[in-house]
Parts: structure tokens; C-alpha cells; sequence
């Protein structure tokens, strides 16, 4: 008997998302009105200082600070991320890479 969602299955997308979805709101983070794939974390005083955009199974999160890095350890200890890139990676087959001076980001994709 499978209780689960399973790999490969129609509902396996939605069902990744769903935990994931539940995870990051129980996490503090605050899912846009607007694009449900971006998600925000505030301050305890209101302000913005993370976001973080994801796609099926690929996160890009941009932040610093003690609280950033608490529930990136968490959403890493509950999801098991084949790859962790900082500054550098690829973001739904689009190659990013982060200028460590400006903090510039710049896109290409070769195929």
C-alpha cells in the first residue's frame, strides 16, 4: 500500500510542493499573493531581508543573517538538495553566477 505520493506519478509535482509549501510557512517564510513560487521572510520588525524562488525541485534563496541561515539549515536538514552552489549554480537550467564584489548577478543558458 503506498500512503505517499510516488516519483514519476501525475501528482508527485504538487504533492513535492505541497510539503515544501508547508515546511517554509511553518519555517516563518510568507508565500507572494501574487507568484505562488516566490516566498518572503521578514524581519521581527516588518522589514524584508530574504527571498527565495522555487521551481519543481530548484530553490534559489538570496540572504544573510543568523535567522536566513537558521531555516536554511532546516529546509536542508528536510529536503534532501543533490546540490548546494553559493554565488555560483544553475537555477532551472539557466547558469547564474554571482560577482562576490558587487553582488551583480548575471544569466546565460548554452543550450
Amino acid at each position: 500500500e503506498v500512503l505517499g505520493n510516488v516519483y514519476g506519478q501525475n501528482d508527485a509535482p504538487v504533492m513535492w510542493y505541497s510539503t515544501f509549501d508547508t515546511t517554509v510557512t511553518g519555517l516563518g517564510w510568507t508565500r507572494s499573493k501574487y507568484d505562488s513560487c516566490l516566498y518572503y521572510l521578514r524581519s521581527p520588525e516588518g522589514s524584508l531581508v530574504r527571498i527565495m524562488g522555487v521551481h519543481v525541485d530548484d530553490t534559489a534563496i538570496a540572504g544573510q543573517g543568523s535567522l536566513f541561515e537558521n531555516t536554511v539549515t532546516q529546509l536542508k536538514a528536510r529536503f534532501p538538495y543533490r546540490k548546494w552552489s553559493i554565488g555560483n549554480g544553475e537555477y532551472c537550467g539557466v547558469q547564474c553566477n554571482q560577482d562576490p564584489q558587487t553582488f551583480n548577478i548575471t544569466y546565460g543558458q548554452k543550450e
